[in-house]
């Protein structure tokens, strides 16, 4: 099931496997997943660039937004 999903980590295949009929334990399925060395891949974020802040200005009457 790892290899069909290639984004499912330990957790997401112990709860398919349940949705399945299986009758595993959370713990073994994480043992056999480190086991199996998978491991599921991070994702890169790209990181946006600092932008200066400007203040807020006050409105001038209560029905201005």
């Amino acid at each position: 099931m790892a290899h069909r999903h290639r984004r499912y980590g330990a957790g997401m295949i112990y709860l398919k496997l349940r949705k399945a009929g299986k009758q595993d334990n959370h713990k073994r399925v994480e043992r056999l997943y480190t086991a199996a060395q998978l491991q599921v891949k991070c994702l890169k974020h790209k990181k946006l660039t600092a932008s200066e802040r400007n203040p807020l200005s006050r409105s001038s009457t209560v029905t201005q937004v």
